[in-house]
Protein backbone atom coordinates (compact mmCIF):
# COMPACT_ATOMS: atom_id res chain seq x y z
CA UNK A 1 0.00 0.00 0.00
CA UNK A 2 1.56 3.26 -1.22
CA UNK A 3 0.78 6.19 1.06
CA UNK A 4 4.01 8.08 0.61
CA UNK A 5 3.97 11.39 -0.55
CA UNK A 6 1.05 12.70 0.81
CA UNK A 7 0.08 15.51 3.06
CA UNK A 8 -0.60 13.59 5.86
CA UNK A 9 -0.16 15.25 9.15
CA UNK A 10 -1.61 12.79 11.63
CA UNK A 11 -3.67 9.25 12.21
CA UNK A 12 -6.70 8.62 14.49
CA UNK A 13 -6.49 5.70 16.27
CA UNK A 14 -4.36 3.18 16.46
CA UNK A 15 -2.24 3.23 13.38
CA UNK A 16 -2.73 3.71 10.13
CA UNK A 17 -4.21 0.39 9.62
CA UNK A 18 -5.41 -2.28 11.96
CA UNK A 19 -3.64 -5.13 10.27
CA UNK A 20 -4.19 -8.90 11.29
CA UNK A 21 -0.85 -11.24 12.06
CA UNK A 22 -1.52 -13.51 9.83
CA UNK A 23 -1.88 -10.65 6.91
CA UNK A 24 1.38 -8.67 8.14
CA UNK A 25 3.55 -11.23 5.78
CA UNK A 26 1.25 -9.96 2.81
CA UNK A 27 1.21 -6.27 3.27
CA UNK A 28 3.91 -3.20 2.70
CA UNK A 29 2.81 0.02 3.52
CA UNK A 30 5.42 3.35 2.88
CA UNK A 31 4.34 6.12 5.16
CA UNK A 32 7.68 8.25 3.74
CA UNK A 33 7.92 12.13 2.80
CA UNK A 34 4.42 12.74 4.56
CA UNK A 35 4.52 15.97 7.04
CA UNK A 36 3.79 14.00 10.37
CA UNK A 37 3.30 16.66 12.74
CA UNK A 38 5.07 15.56 15.79
CA UNK A 39 3.16 17.01 18.57
CA UNK A 40 0.57 14.18 17.30
CA UNK A 41 2.74 11.24 16.24
CA UNK A 42 2.99 9.41 19.61
CA UNK A 43 0.14 7.02 18.89
CA UNK A 44 2.00 6.47 15.10
CA UNK A 45 5.67 5.81 16.61
CA UNK A 46 4.04 3.25 18.20
CA UNK A 47 2.13 1.29 15.49
CA UNK A 48 5.61 2.11 13.50
CA UNK A 49 7.69 -0.34 16.47
CA UNK A 50 4.74 -2.63 16.00
CA UNK A 51 4.30 -2.95 12.72
CA UNK A 52 8.14 -2.52 11.40
CA UNK A 53 8.37 -5.69 9.90
CA UNK A 54 5.83 -3.75 6.83
CA UNK A 55 6.94 -0.90 7.17
CA UNK A 56 10.39 -0.93 4.35
CA UNK A 57 11.42 2.52 4.70
CA UNK A 58 11.21 3.05 8.31
CA UNK A 59 14.23 5.52 8.82
CA UNK A 60 12.45 7.62 6.13
CA UNK A 61 9.82 8.40 8.29
CA UNK A 62 10.26 12.13 10.17
CA UNK A 63 7.87 14.35 11.88
CA UNK A 64 7.85 17.93 11.48
CA UNK A 65 7.71 20.83 14.21
CA UNK A 66 5.81 23.98 12.69
CA UNK A 67 8.24 24.39 9.18
CA UNK A 68 11.37 22.27 10.52
CA UNK A 69 11.64 18.73 10.24
CA UNK A 70 12.89 16.30 12.59
CA UNK A 71 16.43 14.64 11.60
CA UNK A 72 15.92 11.72 13.93
CA UNK A 73 13.50 9.01 12.41
CA UNK A 74 10.18 8.81 14.31
CA UNK A 75 10.42 5.60 15.02
CA UNK A 76 13.77 6.73 16.82
CA UNK A 77 12.40 9.95 18.88
CA UNK A 78 11.66 9.61 22.87
CA UNK A 79 7.96 9.18 23.68
CA UNK A 80 8.50 12.56 26.14
CA UNK A 81 9.31 14.41 23.30
CA UNK A 82 6.21 13.53 21.26
CA UNK A 83 3.72 14.88 23.61
CA UNK A 84 3.71 19.33 23.08
CA UNK A 85 1.93 21.10 26.37
CA UNK A 86 0.40 24.19 24.03
CA UNK A 87 1.35 27.05 25.33
CA UNK A 88 -1.73 28.87 27.52
CA UNK A 89 -3.56 31.58 25.84
CA UNK A 90 -2.72 35.39 27.47
CA UNK A 91 -5.91 36.43 28.72
CA UNK A 92 -7.74 38.94 27.19
CA UNK A 93 -8.21 41.15 30.01
CA UNK A 94 -4.07 40.91 30.26
CA UNK A 95 -3.78 41.36 26.42
CA UNK A 96 -5.92 44.83 26.73
CA UNK A 97 -4.01 46.23 30.20
CA UNK A 98 -0.87 45.42 27.63
CA UNK A 99 -1.90 47.25 24.48
CA UNK A 100 -3.31 49.93 26.75
CA UNK A 101 -0.06 50.29 28.55
CA UNK A 102 1.96 50.58 25.07
CA UNK A 103 -0.60 53.12 23.84
CA UNK A 104 -0.73 55.05 27.12
CA UNK A 105 3.67 54.66 26.43
CA UNK A 106 3.60 55.80 22.80
CA UNK A 107 1.23 59.13 23.09
CA UNK A 108 3.22 60.19 26.16
CA UNK A 109 6.55 59.20 24.16
CA UNK A 110 4.91 61.65 21.21
CA UNK A 111 3.92 64.19 23.77
CA UNK A 112 7.49 64.39 25.93
CA UNK A 113 9.09 64.46 22.27
CA UNK A 114 6.96 67.21 20.80
CA UNK A 115 7.82 69.02 23.77
CA UNK A 116 11.21 69.09 23.52
CA UNK A 117 11.39 69.61 20.02
CA UNK A 118 9.53 72.92 20.48
CA UNK A 119 11.45 74.21 23.64
CA UNK A 120 14.50 73.43 21.78
CA UNK A 121 13.40 75.47 18.36
CA UNK A 122 10.81 77.59 20.16
CA UNK A 123 11.86 80.88 18.67
CA UNK A 124 12.53 79.58 14.94
CA UNK A 125 9.15 78.32 15.35
CA UNK A 126 7.42 81.05 16.85
CA UNK A 127 9.24 83.24 13.69
CA UNK A 128 7.88 80.95 11.34
CA UNK A 129 4.08 81.22 12.17
CA UNK A 130 4.32 84.63 12.95
CA UNK A 131 6.02 85.11 9.08
CA UNK A 132 3.44 82.80 7.38
CA UNK A 133 0.56 83.38 9.65
CA UNK A 134 0.69 86.84 11.91
CA UNK A 135 0.46 84.28 14.83
CA UNK A 136 2.12 85.82 18.28
CA UNK A 137 1.90 82.99 21.58
CA UNK A 138 3.08 85.57 23.75
CA UNK A 139 0.70 87.33 26.94
CA UNK A 140 -1.09 90.82 26.21
CA UNK A 141 1.15 93.28 28.23
CA UNK A 142 -1.48 95.09 30.01
CA UNK A 143 0.71 96.56 32.58
CA UNK A 144 -0.12 100.51 32.82
CA UNK A 145 3.23 102.14 31.20
CA UNK A 146 3.09 105.18 28.91
CA UNK A 147 5.57 103.40 26.19
CA UNK A 148 6.20 100.19 24.88
CA UNK A 149 9.80 100.74 25.12
CA UNK A 150 13.06 103.22 25.66
CA UNK A 151 15.15 103.30 23.07
CA UNK A 152 18.45 103.21 24.68
CA UNK A 153 21.67 103.73 22.35
CA UNK A 154 25.32 106.21 21.57
CA UNK A 155 24.24 108.92 20.26
CA UNK A 156 26.79 108.00 17.66
CA UNK A 157 24.30 105.68 16.17
CA UNK A 158 21.66 107.70 16.46
CA UNK A 159 21.18 108.00 12.84
CA UNK A 160 19.79 104.36 12.13
CA UNK A 161 17.91 104.57 15.37
CA UNK A 162 15.92 107.20 14.46
CA UNK A 163 15.47 106.96 10.42
CA UNK A 164 14.98 103.01 10.67
CA UNK A 165 14.44 101.29 14.20
CA UNK A 166 12.18 104.09 15.52
CA UNK A 167 10.10 104.59 11.74
CA UNK A 168 9.82 100.51 11.91
CA UNK A 169 8.19 99.95 15.57
CA UNK A 170 6.21 103.28 15.62
CA UNK A 171 4.18 101.73 12.17
CA UNK A 172 3.89 98.69 13.87
CA UNK A 173 1.68 100.47 16.32
CA UNK A 174 3.90 100.88 19.36
CA UNK A 175 5.01 103.89 21.12
CA UNK A 176 8.64 104.44 21.77
CA UNK A 177 10.44 107.23 24.84
CA UNK A 178 12.99 108.75 22.46
CA UNK A 179 15.70 110.88 24.39
CA UNK A 180 15.53 114.27 22.25
CA UNK A 181 11.69 113.96 21.96
CA UNK A 182 10.59 112.66 24.48
CA UNK A 183 12.78 113.43 28.08
CA UNK A 184 11.65 116.77 30.22
CA UNK A 185 13.27 119.72 29.83
CA UNK A 186 14.70 121.13 32.46
CA UNK A 187 14.99 117.93 34.82
CA UNK A 188 17.92 116.39 35.87
CA UNK A 189 18.96 114.00 32.60
CA UNK A 190 18.81 111.04 35.66
CA UNK A 191 15.27 111.46 36.64
CA UNK A 192 14.67 111.61 33.02
CA UNK A 193 16.11 107.86 32.56
CA UNK A 194 14.75 106.74 35.94
CA UNK A 195 10.93 107.57 34.82
CA UNK A 196 11.37 106.82 31.16
CA UNK A 197 12.66 103.12 32.38
CA UNK A 198 9.69 103.18 34.34
CA UNK A 199 6.96 104.30 32.50
CA UNK A 200 8.45 101.39 29.77
CA UNK A 201 7.48 97.77 29.16
CA UNK A 202 10.61 97.50 27.60
CA UNK A 203 14.12 98.72 27.10
CA UNK A 204 15.85 98.09 23.31
CA UNK A 205 19.80 98.41 23.86
CA UNK A 206 21.37 98.90 21.07
CA UNK A 207 25.29 97.48 21.92
CA UNK A 208 28.05 98.88 19.72
CA UNK A 209 31.29 99.84 20.30
CA UNK A 210 30.21 103.54 20.83
CA UNK A 211 27.85 102.05 23.80
CA UNK A 212 30.40 100.53 25.49
CA UNK A 213 31.80 104.46 25.89
CA UNK A 214 28.57 106.12 27.30
CA UNK A 215 27.97 106.75 30.53
CA UNK A 216 24.29 107.41 30.45
CA UNK A 217 23.44 104.61 27.51
CA UNK A 218 25.55 102.12 30.14
CA UNK A 219 23.47 103.22 33.20
CA UNK A 220 20.11 102.56 31.42
CA UNK A 221 20.68 98.83 30.82
CA UNK A 222 21.69 98.47 34.24
CA UNK A 223 19.03 100.21 35.51
CA UNK A 224 16.54 98.09 33.62
CA UNK A 225 19.23 94.79 33.88
CA UNK A 226 18.34 95.13 37.80
CA UNK A 227 14.73 95.21 37.38
CA UNK A 228 15.62 91.51 35.83
CA UNK A 229 17.96 90.29 38.06
CA UNK A 230 14.67 91.04 40.71
CA UNK A 231 12.27 89.55 39.13
CA UNK A 232 10.47 92.43 37.87
CA UNK A 233 10.17 91.81 34.79
CA UNK A 234 12.03 90.65 31.75
CA UNK A 235 12.46 93.91 30.04
CA UNK A 236 16.18 94.08 28.11
CA UNK A 237 15.89 93.69 24.11
CA UNK A 238 19.30 93.41 23.20
CA UNK A 239 20.25 94.52 19.60
CA UNK A 240 23.77 94.13 18.22
CA UNK A 241 24.51 97.44 15.79
CA UNK A 242 27.34 95.44 14.15
CA UNK A 243 28.22 91.55 14.51
CA UNK A 244 29.48 90.28 18.39
CA UNK A 245 33.19 89.65 17.35
CA UNK A 246 33.54 93.46 16.77
CA UNK A 247 32.37 94.77 19.99
CA UNK A 248 36.16 95.60 22.06
CA UNK A 249 37.16 92.84 24.55
CA UNK A 250 38.62 94.99 27.39
CA UNK A 251 35.68 97.51 27.18
CA UNK A 252 32.96 94.71 27.11
CA UNK A 253 35.13 93.01 29.88
CA UNK A 254 34.75 96.11 32.45
CA UNK A 255 30.69 95.90 32.72
CA UNK A 256 30.31 91.59 33.57
CA UNK A 257 26.70 92.15 34.09
CA UNK A 258 26.13 93.11 29.95
CA UNK A 259 28.40 90.22 29.55
CA UNK A 260 26.67 87.70 31.62
CA UNK A 261 23.29 88.84 29.77
CA UNK A 262 24.99 87.96 26.59
CA UNK A 263 25.63 84.78 27.66
CA UNK A 264 22.44 83.78 28.96
CA UNK A 265 19.79 85.81 27.04
CA UNK A 266 18.95 85.87 23.48
CA UNK A 267 19.86 89.21 21.40
CA UNK A 268 19.12 90.58 18.17
CA UNK A 269 21.55 90.78 15.28
CA UNK A 270 20.69 93.64 13.12
CA UNK A 271 22.34 92.60 10.04
CA UNK A 272 19.96 89.48 10.63
CA UNK A 273 17.84 88.92 7.38
CA UNK A 274 14.65 88.56 9.71
CA UNK A 275 15.49 91.17 12.03
CA UNK A 276 12.43 93.53 11.74
CA UNK A 277 9.89 89.81 12.83
CA UNK A 278 12.27 89.33 15.50
CA UNK A 279 11.91 92.37 17.26
CA UNK A 280 8.49 92.97 16.78
CA UNK A 281 8.26 89.12 18.52
CA UNK A 282 10.32 90.53 21.20
CA UNK A 283 8.23 93.72 21.72
CA UNK A 284 5.02 93.40 23.74
CA UNK A 285 1.79 93.37 21.64
CA UNK A 286 0.95 97.06 20.87
CA UNK A 287 -1.89 98.49 22.71
CA UNK A 288 -4.76 99.03 21.15
CA UNK A 289 -6.40 102.98 20.44
CA UNK A 290 -8.49 102.94 22.78
CA UNK A 291 -6.06 102.16 25.49
CA UNK A 292 -3.70 104.63 23.88
CA UNK A 293 -6.55 106.94 24.45
CA UNK A 294 -6.82 106.80 28.06
CA UNK A 295 -3.14 106.37 28.99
Amino acid sequence: MLINGNPLLKVLGGGPLNVQDQWESKWSILLSNNPWDCCTALSLKRWLNSHQSIIPNLVDIHCMRGNLTELVPLFEISDSNLTCIPEPPIPFQQTSYFHAIIGVLVVVSLILTTALLFKRFESLIKLKFFIWFGWRFDRIDNSNKQYDALLSYSGLNGDWVRDELLIKLEEAGYKLCLHERDFRAGEPIMDNINNAIDNSKRTIIVLSNEFLQSGYALYEFLRSYDDWVRGERDPVILVLYDSLDTLDEDDLAKHPSLKLYLSTRTYLARNNKYFWENIILAMPRPATKATRSRQ
